[in-house]
């Protein structure tokens, strides 16, 4: 099973320790850059230069090792119900992996898919002081981008320690080792 894993430490020293624990091998581990850049909402992803956006940093690696995967994980703070400012940059980024074309979905309009196989979407939300609202908010949201995606239902996990992320990896498949 390949796995790709996005993981934000920009804000969280705890999410740092668990980039430094997860094993690189089998899976592709990134770690966000904090000069992650805003997409510029050109659409030549679309356009020109088809299924890659023009900024080249490290979101193309990540897409390209995302669309090859079986599993991707985004880890995450969650913050105010949302994502990290650079996990949502990324999000925002990932578009060219669908088509610009609308279809009508029971959840509302969503785009089409570009890949046939696409892989399963996971994604760990940590905060500190689990609240209902700011939880329920993200699984949300989650599953909304999944669905834009043309993902049936995401798997959700909310974290709030160290010791949960590690447990949930491990349940999830996800293999590490203490260095």
């Amino acid at each position: 099973m390949k796995y790709t894993i996005i993981i934000d430490t920009s804000q969280n020293e705890m999410l740092d320790k668990i980039y430094d624990v997860l094993k690189l091998s089998p899976q592709t581990i990134y770690r966000l850059e904090t000069q992650l850049k805003h997409c510029t909402g050109c659409f030549q992803c679309w356009i020109r230069h088809i299924g890659e956006c023009v900024i080249n940093d490290q979101v193309r690696d990540i897409s390209r090792s995302v669309v090859n995967s079986d599993k991707f994980v985004m880890i995450s703070p969650i913050l105010f119900g949302s994502y990290s400012v650079l996990m949502k940059r990324f999000f925002d980024r990932f578009i060219p992996n669908v088509l610009p074309f609308i279809k009508f979905s029971e959840h509302g309009p969503v785009h089409t898919r570009r890949y046939h196989n696409f892989p399963e979407m996971i994604v760990i939300g940590y905060i500190d002081k689990p609240k209902k609202k700011n939880v329920d908010t993200f699984r949300h949201l989650v599953e909304s981008n999944a669905r834009n995606l043309g993902l049936s239902k995401p798997i959700v996990e909310i974290c709030s320690s160290e010791e949960e992320i590690r447990n949930t990896l491990l349940r999830l498949g996800v293999n590490y080792e203490k260095k």
